[in-house]
């Protein structure tokens, strides 16, 4: 069937109009696209400049927040224990990525505040003591310690009167007195008898107690051996150790152990304190940022032995896992508490002192 000529002409008008329609569309869309590209190329320069204004204003005038102070000028070497390695061990890196991390260029450096000398020292450490049971007259056993001892029960604590360091020693390795522990809730209670212990000489220090570590020990022949179990627990030993510093943990000579530690037993079915050594370093406010190494000059220096290795596996052969950064506070009293690259692997962990060695005394 043949349209009528009116719809015909309809039909071509139609599309004589949607044509022009569509190829003007697909114009402006390209113009569209063309000028986006255009802005986006625009942008990207613009990123770029700014860039490369950005870097050299900070290799002209750099913030000065990202450089060091270096206020308190050369520092000492950090005093490491010397390490007795022959042959020396040899190293590989088998960290997840197969690299060693990158660190941040600067780390506080903190100083220690110094022990004074005080007239009113002796009396202050005789008071302390006093709490622990302590009564009689102490003896002068070497330049600023002196020794306190009772005969019932039989107790030594010998305290250095200006640092307050001390020892606190009982002869309960040769005791017939002492017996096993009960229960967990005995082991739990152990922790807090060790920190009244404290608390009593007006001693317990600014710690973190969520990093409180407990070690337990058999009496055998005499002397401690790891326990196997509770019901063979004589003594439990107590570890406290310092918060973080700037959100480095600060590590100890002894890693797992710290200088604060005491020894838990249970003599006559009483939990009681049998021992205790306490070396605490206060950390004051005052500190002054330094640049440090990066992982691969530190990892150099550990090859080269230059190091302290606090935890070694009988393998010579170690493969490190993992670098971090934190701060060493070592048995002997210095003057800052500086920072260190630690490198651990399976049962190894060691020490290389972070700050550059510009800026380290000889």
């Amino acid at each position: 069937m043949v349209p009528p000529l009116h719809c015909t002409s309809t039909f071509f008008y139609t599309q004589y109009m949607v044509l022009p329609n569509l190829n003007k569309t697909k114009a402006e869309v390209k113009k569209l696209i063309k000028k986006g590209l255009i802005a986006l190329a625009v942008l990207f320069v613009v990123f770029i400049l700014i860039r490369i204004v950005i870097t050299i204003k900070n290799i002209i005038l750099p913030d000065p927040s990202l450089l060091p102070q270096n206020s308190f000028g050369k520092l000492p070497a950090i005093p490491f224990p010397n390490n007795l390695e022959d042959p020396p061990p040899t190293y590989s890196l088998d960290t997840i990525t197969g690299l060693l991390p990158s660190f941040q260029k600067i780390v506080k450096v903190y100083k220690i505040i110094p022990v004074k000398t005080d007239l009113l020292a002796f009396q202050r450490a005789k008071d302390r003591v006093l709490q622990a049971g302590f009564t009689k007259e102490p003896t002068l056993v070497s330049k600023d310690y002196y020794q306190w001892a009772e005969q019932n029960p039989p107790q030594t604590i010998t305290m250095n009167i200006f640092s307050l360091d001390f020892t606190f020693l009982t002869p309960y390795l040769t005791a017939t007195n002492m017996q096993t522990f009960s229960d967990s809730d005995e082991l739990k209670t152990a922790i807090n008898d060790a920190q009244l212990f404290l608390d009593n000489l007006s001693f317990f220090p600014n710690i973190d107690k969520g990093k409180t570590k407990t070690i337990y020990y058999s009496i055998k022949e005499n002397a401690l051996s790891p326990a196997t179990s509770i019901s063979n627990t004589n003594i439990v030993r107590v570890d406290f150790f310092q918060k973080d510093i700037e959100n480095l943990p600060i590590y100890y000579e002894k890693i797992s152990k710290s200088s604060i530690n005491l020894l838990v037993g249970k003599p006559e079915n009483r939990l009681k304190v049998v021992e205790g050594h306490y070396s605490y370093k206060k950390i004051s406010d005052e500190s002054s940022t330094y640049a440090i190494k990066t992982a691969d000059e530190a990892f150099i220096e550990l090859k080269q032995g230059e190091s302290y290795i606090a935890i070694k596996p009988e393998s010579n052969n170690i493969p490190i896992k993992n670098v971090s950064l934190g701060y060493y506070m070592g048995e002997e009293r210095g003057d800052f508490l500086m920072p260190v690259f630690v490198f651990q692997g399976d049962g190894f962990i060691a020490y290389v002192s972070a700050v550059t060695d510009e800026w380290i005394s000889n």
